[in-house]
């Protein structure tokens, strides 16, 4: 899953979603050109076995965490999931194809 979306904090985004065993890696990319800043946001222990609803629900725990203000810096977030977790509730962009 691959697209554009734009947060009130950093501007333009990518964010670029794929699963793997046992996680989902979501990495957003912000800045200009490929010169820009990103974070790779590893979540694992997501409640659903379902393959797409597992996808849906990483990349909107990311988001919600990203767009919150909690990620200012580059690099690799292990990002641990409760009940407290903070989702994106908006619809998520088109992907590109």
């Amino acid at each position: 899953m691959l697209f554009d979306w734009t947060t009130k904090v950093h501007g333009p985004c990518l964010v670029h979603a794929t699963p793997g065993e046992g996680n989902v890696s979501v990495i957003i990319a912000w800045g200009p050109h490929s010169d820009g800043a990103s974070v790779e946001y590893r979540i694992a222990h997501l409640d659903t076995d379902d393959r797409r609803q597992r996808l849906d629900r990483a990349v909107r725990l990311a988001m919600g965490h990203f767009d919150s203000g909690d990620a200012t810096r580059t690099g690799l977030i292990n990002l641990a999931v409760d009940a407290a977790s903070v989702a994106f509730e908006g619809k998520i962009p088109p992907p590109h194809h």
